[in-house]
């Protein structure tokens, strides 16, 4: 998916299970046409989904970033941390870029809500 990103992104070339091919650099076309099996990959599909519905655009950059929180994860974890310390990391960082990001904007972020509430109920 990345180099579906920016000007200068790369259009893919989709054959999906009916023999159509589709000609796209939008990653919400392309993962609603593959038949996704991984449930890893079926979270990334979900979120990216999510993000077409509120949004209707950024479907490539929420791909791009899941993917790479977890590739740092799978290093992580292979260095010998515990899942849930790579979790908990994981969310220290989310909770600490909602605040900076509402102290430079200077208004809450409506997401911010969602997130903590989200958090608060999952203890």
């Amino acid at each position: 998916m990345q180099t579906s990103l920016g000007p200068y992104g790369r259009n893919k070339i989709v054959v999906n299970h009916l023999q159509k091919y589709i000609l796209t650099s939008d990653a919400a076309t392309i993962l609603r046409e593959l038949e996704v099996v991984h449930p890893a990959a079926k979270l990334l599909v979900m979120a990216s989904q999510q993000q077409e519905a509120e949004m209707g655009d950024g479907t490539n950059l929420v791909i791009v970033l899941a993917g790479e929180l977890l590739k740092k994860a799978e290093e992580l974890i292979r260095m010998g941390l515990k899942t849930s310390d790579v979790v908990a990391g994981y969310e220290r960082a989310g909770d600490f870029a909602i605040k900076a990001l509402e102290g430079w904007f200077g208004v809450p972020f409506w997401w911010s809500i969602t997130v903590s509430y989200n958090h608060a109920n999952a203890n």
